[in-house]
């Protein structure tokens, strides 16, 4: 298993359990037949290019071919995990906005990964390094559609058949989680918040950009978390000590 966290705080798992080789179809739907040249050529930026030219010219329907083809084939580990999710999956929804039957494929794609978890009765740890991207992939679908409340719904159905994949998955779902008020998860997910603040804390003001920004956002999110779990002190702590680290970090002008 190969696991990169960024923001200690646990919400984001950026690289993800390798589930996907080269060459196996995921079943996405995507008509046989489609071979891009960059099989060979490894050239994704062109891939991509060629791709957002095809939504560009309202051949949508090619387009569509395109972004199955490459959620079909690009590989779940934490090189393309990022390319796959967010391109692939979002660039796929992006076009169901201007082209209903990408939508559909794509809500048919998260049912038939959902289909697939529903009929296995337990997941083993040595077996999660197939299952995890699936869920990921799920998780991203329903964010991109607008439909997270079914990934609460399947968090709550692993939590109380599947303990050990909902434990590997709360990673990737516990902002939404904290943000939309599933205190009874957090606490649980979350057992010591004051362990995890202390982790958090020393990275606040050392990761630059979108990773600082969202590292910040989980110690907010812990101290909520905190809140709702009756320790006042240790929210007030949390929000205390963010304040202080954030101080440091803010550049100051030179006197002239």
């Amino acid at each position: 298993m190969k696991r990169i966290w960024c923001g200690i705080g646990g919400a984001v798992l950026l690289s993800v359990l390798a589930g996907c080789h080269w060459g196996e179809k995921q079943d996405t739907g995507r008509p046989e037949g489609f071979l891009p040249p960059e099989v060979v050529t490894k050239d994704w930026s062109a891939y991509k290019k060629r791709t957002e030219k095809l939504v560009v010219e309202k051949r949508y329907a090619e387009a569509l071919e395109h972004y199955q083809w490459f959620i079909d084939h690009i590989p779940g580990d934490m090189d393309m995990a990022g390319e796959r999710r967010i391109w692939g999956l979002g660039g796929w929804a992006r076009l169901g906005k201007l082209y209903p039957p990408a939508r559909t494929a794509l809500a048919e794609l998260r049912d038939r990964k959902e289909a697939g978890l529903r009929s296995q009765k337990s997941v083993s740890s040595a077996e999660t390094v197939t299952v995890l991207p699936d869920l990921q992939d799920i998780g991203s679908i329903n964010r991109y559609l607008g439909e997270e409340e079914r990934t609460l719904a399947l968090f709550r159905r692993l939590d109380a058949e599947q303990p050990v994949l909902a434990q590997l998955y709360w990673p990737h779902v516990e902002g939404w989680m904290i943000d939309h008020d599933q205190m009874e998860l957090a606490e649980k997910y979350i057992p010591d918040i004051n362990e995890r603040w202390e982790a958090l804390k020393g990275h606040i003001g050392k990761t630059p950009g979108y990773h600082a920004r969202m590292i910040e956002e989980d110690a907010v999110r812990l101290a909520k978390v905190a809140r709702s779990a009756g320790q006042k002190e240790l929210a007030d702590r949390i929000g205390r000590e963010l304040k202080e680290q954030l101080q440091k970090t803010v550049p100051t002008i030179p006197s002239e």
